[in-house]
């Protein structure tokens, strides 16, 4: 009775918030923090979002190499703080 109980706990809670810890996409992270974090790279990228969408057809190549650069240096590599250790 005890190990249906934990079961049931356990399968609720990868339900929520995902089985592991590299791939934590339960439907929280799906319904609420996904689309909140599309929504605001879309504000700063209104065209598409590099790396996550296929490039839109009106831009031209020197646009979205600096969309690139951008996102890259906000989300992947911060040269800045590199720098001052």
């Amino acid at each position: 009775m005890v190990a249906g109980f934990y079961g049931l706990l356990a399968g609720i809670y990868i339900l929520l918030f995902g089985y592991s810890p590299i791939l934590p996409w339960g439907l929280c992270q799906n319904c609420c923090i996904r689309k909140q974090i599309k929504d605001d790279l879309h504000e700063q990228y209104p065209k598409s979002i590099p790396l996550i969408e296929p490039p839109s057809i009106d831009k031209t190549v020197t646009e979205r190499i600096d969309d690139l650069e951008r996102f890259l240096k906000q989300f992947i590599c911060d040269k800045e703080s590199e720098t001052k250790n």
